[in-house]
């Protein structure tokens, strides 16, 4: 379906800046960036503050490990620095393995 008129720069950065509104319009409607705003930037567990480029290393963690359970209150969220993080998975990872094979 082209028209017959040549693609020209504007033409490109226009279709460019469409793409890249439309790319965080669904960032922002995702639960990591509800979280955000939502909560203190904060771990959790540590208590660390983030700010800047090292908001990076904050996660969301879903409190009942159901990552398609995100109510909008983000009751089942709580932010955990990267550190933190690892380590929850870890001990649910080898408490469900101990639970398993008892």
């Amino acid at each position: 379906m082209s028209t017959g008129k040549p693609i020209t720069a504007a033409d490109k950065h226009a279709a460019m800046l469409v793409k890249i509104r439309r790319e965080v319009e669904l960032r922002q409607s995702g639960y990591r960036e509800r979280a955000l705003k939502l909560f203190p930037h904060l771990c959790a567990s540590c208590g660390r503050e983030f700010t800047g480029k090292r908001l990076q290393e904050l996660t969301v963690h879903h409190k009942d490990g159901n990552h398609q359970n995100n109510p909008n209150d983000g009751s089942n969220w709580e932010l955990l620095c990267i550190y933190f993080s690892i380590i929850q998975r870890y001990s649910s990872a080898h408490e469900s393995i101990f639970l398993s094979s008892v």
